[in-house]
């Protein structure tokens, strides 16, 4: 989904190349380059042109998704989108004037490969949704605090009539089911004791009045807003369980007043209001968990404390606010600088930084990226423990799949500080790794 919607806003936002040139027009030493590894994310408008000028305020650099331009001599970084990284399509060897950059505002299941601390290693400068990143994105859902408090919960008077008429206390709204926080195991056992009405495709037991509510085009739409608003509670569980990785799920629940249940970063109230939400890692259980929510739902007195953020800015973590106030770009306004090129000219001003102090050899050791940019643990149950699950429980394959990426990412490792030319033998050595691995086990 979210590829989708950068790509629109890149298209609509002003972009900050001056001019199209091509090689032989300038000077391509003169500058520091960006060299971006996929087009699908390049920023600007090409016009056929092999480079663009980026004016960055007090510097300037030239950017370009053509790959031949990394067998230039000046200095440059690589820039990679984290959903398309591929151990096999690297530009290889790094040489002592590149430096790699990782743009990844994504689920880290979209490629588990980028959450072992020997890939991050590999890469020099860091645009992530980790507070601790170099060009952190932490606050990518959230276009501003008023989009928290300014509006209106529906009234309880009318939840009530809602509930009295059928409408279940619980809302979940998903279609992407099997994931790595194991969202959907947790929803079902939930749903055992207290009423849930489930859109979408995941454990789906009722349908949307209209089609328009369907797909991803509709997520903020005005007509989705009105239907979770309804509802007393919204389950708000990311796909994923991060530190700071916090996305729309729950800024929208909050936008319009239905209280959210949420499952997804264990500093989730570094970002949101306080007494705001209710996590489910304060419940032993699911059953746990019914208990309050259906004693909620008969108290409106203690539901409406929930509420209450809506009534002073005071309820905003100074967290949030600061991380809202200092970024230099903007979620929604499309006039204004997009990350993308406000992570470019981060980038280009670091290498302005490294090519006036380092010496030559020095770039690849200078800067390395740690597991505070993006490392995301293994996942585990929503509910149990591994041990529980049974053999054919489709979960294993999420954990195998972790597990299997943690020897991708080492032997992806091991070829590059051999100064491999190409990784045309990497799928060949990880199956040899792999069955190492496995007679080690055994």
């Amino acid at each position: 989904m979210q590829n989708f919607i950068y790509k629109i806003l890149v298209m609509l936002t002003t972009a900050v190349a001056m001019n199209s040139l091509q090689t032989s027009d300038v000077n391509i030493n003169e500058w520091p380059l960006i060299v971006w590894w996929y087009d699908t994310i390049f920023p600007h408008v090409d016009n056929g042109g092999s480079v663009q000028e980026i004016d960055c305020g007090e510097v300037k650099c030239h950017s370009t998704h053509h790959r031949d331009m990394i067998e230039q001599d000046t200095l440059q970084t690589i820039l990679f989108y984290g959903s398309d990284f591929e151990p096999t399509d690297l530009p290889l060897p790094k040489k002592n004037n590149h430096m790699w950059a990782l743009l990844h505002e994504e689920s880290p299941q979209n490629n588990f490969i980028l959450c072992h601390k020997d890939v991050l290693k590999l890469f020099n400068f860091s645009s992530t949704f980790k507070q601790h990143s170099d060009y952190p994105l932490t606050t990518q859902h959230i276009q501003s605090i008023e989009y928290i408090l300014d509006r209106e919960p529906i009234s309880i008077l009318e939840k009530n009539e809602l509930r009295q008429n059928g409408l279940a206390p619980v809302l979940y709204l998903q279609s992407h089911c099997d994931v790595p926080s194991d969202r959907g195991r947790y929803v079902s056992e939930l749903m055992k004791h207290i009423q849930v009405d489930s859109y979408g495709e995941c454990l789906n037991n009722i349908e949307f009045d209209h089609d328009d509510l369907v797909g991803i085009q509709s997520m903020n739409s005005e007509e989705l807003y009105e239907l979770i608003g309804q509802y007393k509670f919204h389950i708000t569980f990311e796909n994923a369980l991060c530190d700071d990785y916090i996305t729309e799920k729950i800024y929208r629940a909050l936008h319009v007043g239905s209280v959210p249940i949420y499952m997804g970063a264990s500093n989730v109230q570094d970002w949101v209001p306080n007494g705001s939400y209710i996590s489910v890692k304060d419940f032993r259980s699911p059953k746990a968990l019914a208990v309050l929510l259906n004693s909620l739902d008969m108290d409106d007195d203690s539901y409406l404390n929930y509420l209450e953020f809506k009534k002073s800015e005071k309820s905003i973590p100074e967290n949030l606010k600061a991380a809202i106030k200092n970024r230099d770009w903007s979620t929604s306004d499309l006039g204004s600088q997009h990350f993308l090129n406000g992570f470019e000219c981060y980038v280009c001003k670091e290498m302005y930084k490294m090519r006036d102090t380092l010496k030559d050899g020095e770039i690849l050791t200078s800067r390395v990226l740690d597991e505070s940019h993006l490392n995301c643990t293994l996942p585990q149950p929503s509910v149990g423990t591994v041990k529980t699950l049974k053999k054919d429980d489709t979960f294993h394959e999420t954990l195998n799949y972790y597990q299997q990426t943690a020897i991708h990412a080492k032997v992806l490792v091991d070829l590059i500080r051999k100064g491999k030319n190409d990784l045309s033998d990497f799928w060949e050595l990880v199956a040899e790794f792999m069955e190492i691995a496995s007679h080690t086990e055994l």
